[in-house]
């Protein structure tokens, strides 16, 4: 049995538009992303955001993404949303912000207080250590 579309009638979706999208801001994180969306959002600007390059994969794949977010509005909002990103948005250069963190003289933590080498330390010695008792169990059975 075959369905059939039904066209709205006058005035029912009549006052649909489509909407041209325009790229407004591109950020690093999701985070920031989401929070200038929340903002155009409150101030009743339809936004949405796009995973640049193969981001969306990423994001799915290991959590998060390095390629960044694309933040989109409907042209006939971009004027508006511009002021409130510009309004909000401090322009942070990175190189700026190292330096800075540079000249604060930040005391870095020794290797073993981070625990994320400290993890890869002792998952290294852990195979080095399965490894060599696989090879001495291989010895024995075989030449022993």
């Amino acid at each position: 049995m075959r369905e059939t579309q039904q066209r709205p009638k006058a005035g029912h979706g009549a006052h649909i538009t489509a909407m041209r999208p325009v790229r407004l801001i591109t950020v690093e994180h999701a985070v920031h992303a989401r929070m200038i969306a929340g903002v155009l959002e409150g101030n009743g600007i339809k936004c949405w955001i796009r995973d640049k390059e193969s981001g969306g994969y990423m994001s799915i794949y290991m959590g998060f993404s390095v390629f960044g977010k694309d933040l989109y509005v409907d042209e006939a909002d971009a004027a508006r949303a511009r002021e409130l990103v510009d309004g909000i948005e401090a322009e942070i250069n990175t190189e700026d912000a190292e330096k800075v963190a540079e000249d604060e003289d930040i005391p870095v933590p020794p290797f073993y207080r981070n625990k994320r080498i400290t993890a890869c330390v002792i998952a290294a010695v852990l195979c080095i250590l399965v490894a060599a008792a696989l090879i001495l169990n291989l010895y024995d059975a075989f030449l022993g």
